[in-house]
């Protein structure tokens, strides 16, 4: 019987420890997409990649162009042709049409190496503008929208965390 009430006395002062320490925690919330959506520095880094790549792809699309333009003038030309003049321009497409996979490829490795990198700089930007808005405002715990499956909009930092990213 006393192990029964000293296990009850000790889970009602657990109880209270645990709402007195609930009540001192300031916790927020941040969308991180909400930050990718709006974010200047986000624009900035679109419009940069934006302008490195597009010369490549419009060359890409333009080589594309022709290389279709010369399948089919194949096509329609294939009939009338002797057959080593029609396996030399088979050979010939084939290179090409290789030649374009391949720029084609690289261009998006590129491409990709490119947006990952500047999106690493940024994130780690955001996690800086996080801790930063979690000192200023004396957060405790700052979570990730995503993750809470509810939060009250009071608690969301995320126009904070905007402003402060550098």
């Amino acid at each position: 019987m006393k192990k029964i009430l000293a296990s009850l006395m000790l889970l009602g002062l657990c109880g209270i420890a645990s709402e007195a320490l609930a009540n001192d925690i300031k916790i927020g919330v941040v969308d991180l997409q909400k930050i990718v959506q709006t974010s200047p520095q986000m624009q900035a880094i679109q419009k940069k990649l934006e302008k490195e790549f597009r010369p490549r792809r419009d060359a890409l699309v333009a080589e594309e162009k022709t290389l279709r333009e010369k399948m089919d003038e194949f096509k329609r030309d294939q009939v009338v042709m002797n057959v080593n003049n029609k396996k030399e321009k088979e050979r010939e497409l084939v290179a090409l049409q290789q030649k374009f996979e391949r720029a084609g490829q690289q261009y998006q490795q590129e491409l990709s190496t490119a947006h990952n990198e500047a999106m690493e700089d940024f994130y780690s930007k955001v996690r800086v503008s996080i801790a930063n808005v979690a000192k200023k405002e004396k957060y405790d715990l700052v979570l990730q929208k995503d993750a809470a499956p509810f939060a009250a909009e009071k608690l969301d930092v995320t126009k904070l965390v905007i402003v402060d990213i550098k």
